[in-house]
């Protein structure tokens, strides 16, 4: 006889706005790679991956966060991405600034 009943664990299971966001960050940030590494100037596919996709990732990702009941580890890790890129931007602008300072 147990004295103590055992509650049935509740599973939890991710948001699919989250797993899209989560998926548009990995896209984003490999083209980002892609466009860093090869620097063959602007082209219309940049737009795409560098403006629309990570938009629709963080809106999707702000719209999973207000899901009740539900894990949010994949549109923290898709924030995280974004934060990355972020900063990866800056520094590379900062650094690129100061090795050429003339115009």
């Amino acid at each position: 006889m147990e004295l103590v009943k055992k509650k049935p664990k509740i599973k939890l299971r991710e948001t699919r706005l989250g797993v899209v966001s989560f998926i548009c960050a990995l896209l984003t940030l490999g083209y980002l790679n892609i466009f860093l590494l090869s620097l063959e100037g602007y082209s219309p596919i940049a737009n795409l991956f560098l403006q629309i996709i990570p938009t629709t990732g963080i809106i999707t990702g702000l719209l999973s966060l207000v899901r009740v009941r539900y894990r949010k580890t994949f549109t923290w890790w898709a924030f995280g991405l974004y934060g990355f890129m972020f900063v990866c931007v800056l520094v590379i602008g900062f650094i690129e600034f100061a090795t050429y300072t003339k115009p």
